[in-house]
């Protein structure tokens, strides 16, 4: 005698009802009617489409469901780092997720996905979607890698602070650059890796700024002797402007000024042959961030 029953392929949300009908001989008993909701027990697709990214140091995420499907629910659960623990975030009929970006933690964000369709059948979660998280030591850039879309390039964009984008260069297969400062024209700038999919889609990492010294050398002795050596008096300077600086003689004389760093003096004096000798200068510019300078020092002229 059979003593259960399996109803399969029942439509969720639709209402059965069941009776059982018991005959022995003559008699029939028949018990009272049972109605429920139908249920359909079946292994939902996790979401495998998203996309996470940074934009003025708030994290945007979407995603989108896998193809036929439709969810009320999504949850959202999330780990500061990719191996570690996921915690509860949120739950709700949502299509895409923001929040702010810690900056002073510097941690690379994780989000894992899943969704609940009208039975309740509950997805297994995604695989991690987490974006790029750029930081610096104040000398190299250093970034975690992204999570979600297979990639097809990452590249370094450099802006200056106007947001004027000066210079990208490719960074794939590494996680560290370290930007010379004479390859630049700027003192101040600010980073930002963006990844590119197969497909064409974006994502960018936070923004971190690298402000490099000023440079500035003055040589104290130089020999215009004509032998190709060191023959002329130039000062090498970088990140500056308003610039001036003049050279004096013994007896106070001007006998040269420039307000441009790549000028050289080749120690003539009104066109006569330069005299060993020592000489003063005096040197004023103001950095790119505005701040003033004055420096002032001794010269010789060796033959």
């Amino acid at each position: 005698m059979t003593s259960s029953y399996s109803h399969q392929n029942t439509i969720c949300g639709q209402k059965y009802c069941y009776q059982v009908k018991a005959k022995i001989g003559a008699i029939e008993s028949v018990s009272q009617l049972k109605c429920t909701d139908g249920k359909n027990l079946k292994t939902l697709a996790p979401i495998r489409d998203g996309l996470v990214s940074i934009d003025n140091n708030i994290i945007n995420l979407s995603w989108k469901l896998p193809i036929g499907v439709t969810s009320d629910e999504i949850t959202i659960v999330k780990s500061e780092g990719l191996t570690s623990t996921y915690n509860f975030l949120k739950k709700g009929n949502i299509s895409s997720f923001v929040e702010s970006f810690e900056e002073k933690k510097s941690i690379q964000p994780c989000y894992k996905l899943s969704y609940a369709d009208k039975c309740n059948n509950i997805s297994a979660n995604s695989n991690a979607f987490c974006p790029v998280i750029l930081t610096t030591n104040g000398k190299d850039m250093t970034w975690t890698d992204y999570e979600s879309f297979s990639s097809s390039a990452y590249k370094m964009e450099i802006f200056d602070n106007k947001n004027n984008l000066i210079k990208t260069i490719p960074v794939n297969g590494i996680n560290s650059i370290t930007p010379k400062s004479e390859d630049f024209t700027v003192q101040n700038l600010m980073f930002q890796v963006k990844v590119v999919s197969s497909d064409g889609r974006l994502s960018y990492s936070n923004i971190r700024p690298l402000n490099f010294s000023l440079r500035l050398l003055v040589p104290s002795a130089f020999t215009p002797n004509g032998d190709g050596l060191n023959d002329t008096f130039k000062v090498y300077a970088a990140f500056v402007k308003n610039y001036q600086y003049q050279i004096f003689d013994r007896w106070g004389n001007v006998v040269f000024t420039s307000q441009t760093p790549n000028d050289e003096w080749d120690g003539r004096i009104n066109e006569h042959t330069p005299q060993a000798g020592t000489y003063i200068y005096t040197l004023s510019y103001t950095s790119q961030g505005g701040q003033e300078f004055k420096k002032e020092g001794i010269i010789s002229i060796v033959l």
